[in-house]
């Protein structure tokens, strides 16, 4: 605009910590991690759901609730958790297979 000096502008608009090249030092950060730690806790990787059988039908049974997910070490945020886990467990069945699913919320 006329009359108003941007001279500063972009260095304001940006708070410090999040210049593009800090957001590509944090996410460096987080792949490494990631890396460094795949295969390490077997209950990374979604695992199967247990179920029960009622007839020739597998039944599911989920329960949700409101918890503390650590999304990198000693940093954990509130979540939705399901069966105590995120992400919730696979609960797949093949197309043959008769299937059925009850979820509680607590």
């Amino acid at each position: 605009m006329p009359g108003m000096d941007m001279t500063n502008a972009a260095a304001a608009a940006t708070p410090a910590g999040n210049t593009a090249d800090d957001m590509d030092t944090m996410h460096k950060a987080g792949v490494t991690t990631f890396v460094a730690n795949a295969g390490k806790d077997k209950t990374f990787w979604r695992q199967p759901m247990a179920f029960t059988k009622d007839g020739d039908v597998k039944v599911f049974d989920l329960t949700c609730t409101e918890g503390k997910w650590e999304i990198e070490p000693g940093n954990a945020v509130d979540a939705m958790l399901y069966n105590g886990v995120v992400p919730a467990p696979k609960s797949a069945s093949p197309k043959a297979i008769r299937s059925a699913s009850s979820a509680t919320t607590r």
